[in-house]
């Protein structure tokens, strides 16, 4: 049996994908793709495995719903607060004008 380089790269990806980064896959592949080693279609079967390792099934979607979740129950708005929080209008500070001395005028020789 003869040595393929092909088989030997392609099954090596396969089993990075889920190990190393995605976009370490994905880049080894393209590099072995450039160099005529992988085919379009080598291509494509590591891109379905990539894929395929964030497909969640159904079953396995209900089993995490059924999982007890603590329940934090939201205050309801319209129930009246012990606290007392002045009115808008009790809140507002009046200020006193502050008067300004007119700025001295620099004399057109300076300027």
């Amino acid at each position: 049996m003869m040595f393929d380089l092909r088989i030997f790269i392609r099954m090596g990806l396969m089993d990075a994908v889920g190990k190393l980064a995605d976009y370490q896959v994905i880049l080894n592949a393209a590099g072995w793709h450039e160099k005529g080693v992988l085919t379009v279609e080598d291509l494509a079967d590591i891109q379905t495995a990539i894929e395929a390792q964030y497909i969640v099934e159904e079953s396995d979607m209900e089993e995490e719903s059924d999982v007890d979740a603590p329940v934090v129950e939201e205050p309801d708005m319209e129930e009246e607060s012990d606290v007392d929080v002045p009115d808008v209008e009790e809140s507002v500070i009046e200020e006193e004008p502050v008067e300004e001395e007119p700025a001295e005028a620099i004399p057109e020789e300076e300027i």
